[in-house]
């Protein structure tokens, strides 16, 4: 068959005038014709296209005076994978440039020859890695062009100091030159800042001097003598983990903490200018025992959680003191032993209730500037930031399983890349490591996609076998903890394999040179392909896997602000008691829904009182995402299971989350929430009713398995799980102890509400004279609920948060009117779920969850329908029957003394019911736009 005929665009790129001669990356001249297909038009299309680009970017650098006439210069473009085309004429000293650009791994470059590029260069001395032209531009520095492969891709410039040139790289042709020009500037405020520094001490160099006067700041020096500069030859990746060329690692002399320490040069040059009030040397911190100064420890949240077990405890004595007196009055003393069964559940339950009624009064009359300042459990403002030299590594881990690439994952990432870029020039190092449960469940053009696409931004990632492939098990009823687990135990054994044989390697090198990044990755090459092959080739993982001292972990649907990185490390290491800094998110929209809409005000809701109940004084929650983690106290708190895997994270838990911060609090650890970041971490929430049903059953859930032990384990285990009663009989303070108790048992109070409700109507309603007037009616409880919850809550919360300054009354009081309709068919409707995943635990029912709904998906009436059907039936022929028994009930079926009459007794039950049936069809938005 005949070649497809080229397009008009590609018509018009072929008959262009062809621009000078390129060359591709490995340094070879490429003939015209030729990229990777011979005769195919699309792809010489292609490479003209990229031809005229980068004469075009040139041309425009050139116009910017970012070359000097008297040099080579060049633009590079990259074409493919290991391939780059580079524009002008290829000249035979660019072939270290286009080799090592090529390792670098990013999209677009440039060589920088300025007389300011010239004068900085001059300047330093042999040896320097690094200048900072500002406090959070660092730019890193090296010997020769064939060094510069080993350069941080995030920090977009590297210094070549032997040829006075500077190589700048952006990820986007169209950023590149701008990106130059804004390093110009800088370095040109940078020369002038140091000049005018020194004009008044500093003689004025002579015309004929060599160079100018060493006024430039030297940053990360070794002591030792720099080795001759030799052209290295990195090892080629290896087919059967596909990894990139790139440089791993950003730093390859980082260590993890827990582990053997990477070797590092001796000693460093300290930093000549004295750190500000506003910054701290990292070196003290580690000596620091004691609670950071200006940290204070709140009082409030312990003294609030007092008044309400104090109001708890004054209820229960009026309930006992009302049941004894029936008691001595009719003798019978039967009902006592009712009252002691139910007695314990009943306090546990209303101490939410207790909680919220304190709260209220809190709100409107006691103290909030708390909210603004720093405790030992709450960060409103940001740390002092530490410096150094060396500054902790910080790894992004992010758990992915079927999540659409360009839609979810890529948004993601560019953000990630950002917050990288920033706090390496800020002289930090970070990775992004994926855990890719989805890639080898994909077919292989996909696989193909997302390799290429982590290969082109240096991300790291580890893909585990399908579940039953080989024999291999996806341990867990929710995967994300196994999947972490997978990627935490292959990044380990990578370390314990590098740290074995670097003595012996380094002994192989030479007296005379320095244990390089070269030899660092090359020894990580090795590490990985010998810890892949010791677990039966199963494992896929490319790229830099290794982690730092620091995680941050991430959902696949999170935007992170640009500067978190240094302030959160900052913070964790100024308190080395904390374990965890989770920092409080905002809400990120993607569907643009009503129910959406819903959700994410709840969520802003929910963050607002965390952040006012840890900033009183009690413990912070751990989320699970969004969350800076000590690396060295993860692994202390990890255990073995019973089939021998060392795990970080309980996989045979859904609630991972509670469980690791119950282990960090039980070690000595504490949680610490943040909101300095001024909800500057978005996260997405859930796109329909589904989705939400699915996340409060699984939170039901993990509080039922991290209290009990399944019913069939009684026998052997006791009723109670071991990491709960060492939890309650820990040092834990009693105050969070109660706080804690009154988050897990407010499921068991919305789960039990409709049970209760029809049992209270069944007992009042048909055995009205007979039964004890101790119990209060649905009714009675049903407006109490109202009042505390829907009236005095809605009350409180707009008054803090008006008094606090997050919002104006008058936008407060709005979003909650606004909302309440809805919110009020959302908890009406939930209770019956949450029953259902309270009962499925202990009982050892298999109860599973689809993954949480990330992409956007479109439907309409037709297709949304069947799936309420399909998903809901039970619930709703379960509320069907109590509504037709309940309206029966009122009709002359029954004889009149059976008869149940009264609007106190009728309305619960219908209300609950009646909400049920509605709660997927009212939320759902798909039913509610009416599409079809």
């Amino acid at each position: 068959m005949s070649p497809n005929p080229a397009s008009p665009f590609e018509q018009s790129i072929l008959s262009a005038p062809a621009p000078r001669i390129t060359a591709m990356a490995d340094g070879t001249e490429s003939p015209r014709s030729c990229p990777s297909t011979p005769g195919s038009s699309e792809m010489l299309a292609r490479f003209r296209a990229f031809e005229l680009m980068a004469g075009k970017t040139y041309r425009i650098a050139k116009r910017s005076d970012l070359f000097a006439t008297d040099d080579w210069s060049c633009v590079a473009l990259r074409f493919s994978k290991h391939q780059y085309i580079v524009y002008p004429e290829y000249e035979p000293q660019m072939s270290a440039f286009v080799e090592q650009i090529g390792h670098v791994n990013c999209e677009a470059a440039l060589t920088m020859t300025t007389e300011v590029c010239r004068a900085v260069t001059a300047s330093l001395p042999p040896g320097t890695t690094e200048l900072a032209l500002t406090a959070d531009d660092r730019v890193q520095v090296v010997e020769s062009m064939f060094s510069l492969g080993t350069s941080r891709k995030a920090q977009g410039a590297c210094f070549i100091r032997s040829e006075g040139r500077l190589i700048v790289w952006t990820d986007r042709v169209e950023d590149l030159v701008e990106h130059a020009n804004d390093t110009e500037g800088k370095m040109v405020n940078f020369v002038w800042q140091k000049a005018g520094a020194n004009r008044f001490g500093t003689a004025t160099p002579a015309p004929g001097d060599a160079s100018p006067p060493e006024i430039f700041e030297r940053v990360a020096t070794p002591a030792s003598p720099v080795p001759a500069v030799q052209k290295p030859n990195p090892a080629r990746p290896s087919l059967l983990w596909r990894g990139s060329s790139s440089g791993l690692g950003y730093n390859p002399f980082r260590s993890s903490r827990s582990l053997a320490s990477v070797a590092t040069p001796a000693e460093n040059v300290e930093d000549e200018k004295r750190p500000s009030d506003s910054t701290t040397s990292l070196e003290p911190v580690h000596q620091q025992g004691v609670m950071e100064s200006g940290r204070r420890q709140v009082l409030l949240g312990p003294f609030y959680t007092g008044c309400a077990v104090a109001i708890n405890l004054l209820m229960i004595s009026i309930f006992v003191r009302g049941t004894l007196v029936t008691c001595l009055l009719d003798g019978s003393w039967t009902r006592m032993i009712i009252v002691v069964l139910v007695l314990p559940v009943y306090f546990l339950v209303s101490m939410f209730f207790c909680d919220t009624v304190v709260a209220i009064i809190a709100h409107l009359i006691m103290p909030v500037s708390q909210l603004h300042g720093n405790g030992l459990y709450f960060s409103g403002e940001r740390p002092r930031r530490i410096t150094g030299n060396v500054l902790p590594h910080v790894t992004v881990q992010m758990p992915v399983y079927k999540e659409g690439l360009e839609s979810v994952l890529m948004p993601t990432i560019e953000s990630l890349k950002k917050a990288v870029a920033t706090y390496e020039l800020q002289g930090g190092t970070a990775n992004i490591l994926v855990s890719e449960d989805g890639m080898q469940l994909f077919d292989a053009v996909e696989q193909d996609i997302r390799r290429d696409y982590y290969d082109r931004n240096n991300i790291g990632w580890v893909a585990r076998p399908k579940h039953n492939s080989d024999g291999f098990i996806r341990k867990g009823r929710f995967k994300k903890a196994s999947n972490l687990n997978f990627t935490c135990s292959l990044s380990m054994r990578v370390e314990q394999i590098m740290n074995d044989l670097r003595p012996e390697a380094q002994a192989r090198k030479p007296l005379h040179l320095m244990w390089s990044a070269e030899d660092e990755k090359s020894l990580y090459t090795v590490a990985l392909e010998q810890a892949i092959e010791e677990g039966g080739n199963r494992a896929w993982a490319s790229g830099d896997i290794r982690i730092g001292d620091y995680i941050l972990i991430i959902d696949s649907d999170t935007r992170v602000p640009e500067d978190c990185f240094l302030d959160s490390v900052s913070e964790m290491e100024h308190s080395p008691e904390v374990g965890v800094l989770q920092h409080c998110s905002g809400v990120m929209y993607v569907a643009n829904n009503y129910f959406e809409a819903l959700i994410g005000h709840f969520t802003k809701m929910v963050n607002y009182s965390i952040s006012w109940v840890v900033a009183n004084g009690s413990m912070a929650p751990f989320v699970g995402h969004n969350a800076f983690m000590r690396w060295s106290a993860v692994q202390e708190v990890s255990f073995v299971d019973d089939e021998g895997d060392r795990c970080i994270w309980a996989w045979d838990m859904v609630s991972e989350d509670f469980d690791m911060s119950l282990r960090l609090v039980v070690k000595g650890y504490i949680v610490r929430w943040a909101t300095w970041s001024k909800d500057g971490f978005l996260e997405g929430v859930s796109l329909t009713p589904d989705d939400e049903v699915n996340r409060l059953q699984k939170y039901g859930w993990g509080c039922s398995e991290i209290m009990l032990n399944p019913i069939s384990q009684w026998w052997r285990k006791g009723p109670f799980a071991k990491m709960f009663l060492k939890w309650l009989f820990s040092s834990v303070a009693l105050s969070a102890k109660f706080s804690t108790l009154s988050y897990m048992f407010s499921y068991l109070a919305i789960a039990i509400s409709l049970p209760v409700t029809v049992a209270l109507f069944v007992l009042q309603g048909f055995f009205y004279p007979e039964v004890d007037h101790i119990f209060l009616t649905s009714f009675q409880v049903w407006v109490a609920v109202v009042v505390v919850y829907g009236v005095g809550g809605t009350i409180g919360l707009v008054i803090s948060r008006a008094r606090s300054k997050h919002e104006t009354i008058a936008r407060a009081l709005y979003d909650h009117l606004k909302w309440m309709p809805s919110l009020i068919i959302f908890f009406i409707g939930v209770g019956y779920h949450v029953l259902m995943a309270l009962i499925a635990h202990p009982v050892g029912y298999n109860m599973s969850w689809a993954a949480t709904l990330k992409d956007i998906e479109s439907s309409n009436f037709w297709r949304e329908l069947p799936a309420i059907l399909k998903k809901y039936w039970h619930c709703l022929l379960v509320n069907s029957a109590i509504v037709v028994g309940v309206v029966l009930c009122t009709t002359p079926i029954l004889p009149m003394e059976w008869r149940v009459d009264g609007v106190y007794l009728l309305f619960p039950p219908l209300l609950l019911a009646i909400g049920h049936i509605l709660y997927p069809f009212l939320l759902s938005p798909y039913i509610m736009s009416f599409q079809f």
